[in-house]
């Protein structure tokens, strides 16, 4: 580097910005063209970029270097040095993810004789890429979510819902977390004018027998009663969920044999 003549080989561009933490930084970028790789006449030459970020004080707090492979300019490395950073975000919020946070993307693999395996990770990759997009665009995800807390416990939420109620489909579930939690356009709906709470908590039929599922019946027989220590941490999720509807149960009455508690 020491041999390149500042502004005519190593170009520099300085920006002042604003961090996360709101704090005022200096981002000095610097790039260069056709840099031999190594002290050999027959070196490879290559592109090169860096970035030191210093604070108000003048400390250094960041420093790294790239060698990318495109053509750098002072519209473009700005740009080439933001996505080189991002390389450990998308480390840790996609790989890492869908190894270590619930997604288990390395049981997929050593499956079926064929495609099985090739099956299983694709569904896997897009729930991840559903949930990516819902946390893009979707307007009541976002609102439970923030409402909820951590993904863990929304994803328990889920786990422990679905497994013992049939929804038609996710936006009536959302209806039913969002009335729980009384959130949301529909979370201070009047009982008698919300029917959606009504098909939320479906009617069974099955060889002629009805089995009407309620919140405190499902509190009591299911939740309370699970004798399985890995389903038992559901049961405040679930709990928190069903509060305000088991207060308002007539939401979950439908008369008759079916509908008696």
């Amino acid at each position: 580097m020491a041999a390149l003549v500042p502004g005519r080989d190593l170009h520099t561009l300085t920006l002042r910005t604003k961090s996360k933490s709101n704090r005022w930084e200096q981002h000095t970028h610097r790039w260069a063209h056709a840099v031999p790789l190594t002290d050999s006449a027959d070196a490879l030459k290559v592109n090169w970029c860096d970035v030191t970020v210093t604070d108000a004080a003048g400390k250094t707090i960041y420093h790294h270097a790239w060698i990318p492979d495109r053509e750098l300019t002072a519209d473009t490395v700005a740009g080439w040095v933001a996505a080189g950073r991002a390389r450990w975000k998308i480390e840790n919020e996609n790989n890492n993810v869908l190894k270590t946070k619930g997604y288990h993307l390395e049981h997929n693999f050593g499956h079926g004789k064929e495609h099985l395996s090739s099956l299983l990770a694709t569904m896997n990759l897009l729930a991840f890429a559903l949930r990516t997009f819902l946390e893009l665009a979707g307007a009541d995800y976002q609102l439970i979510r923030a409402t909820v807390g951590a993904r863990r416990t929304f994803f328990e939420h889920l786990r422990a819902l679905t497994t013992y109620l049939h929804f038609e489909n996710w936006a009536r579930l959302l209806d039913f977390m969002m009335r729980g939690l009384e959130i949301g356009p529909l979370g201070h709906a009047q009982p008698e004018t919300t029917q959606h709470a009504v098909a939320s908590a479906r009617l069974f039929q099955d060889k002629g027998q009805c089995f009407y599922v309620r919140a405190h019946r499902l509190f009591r027989r299911k939740i309370k009663g699970m004798v399985d220590p890995g389903h038992a941490r559901h049961a405040p999720a679930v709990l928190s969920l069903i509060a305000a509807v088991n207060r308002r149960r007539r939401w979950l009455t439908v008369g008759g044999e079916c509908g008696a508690g």
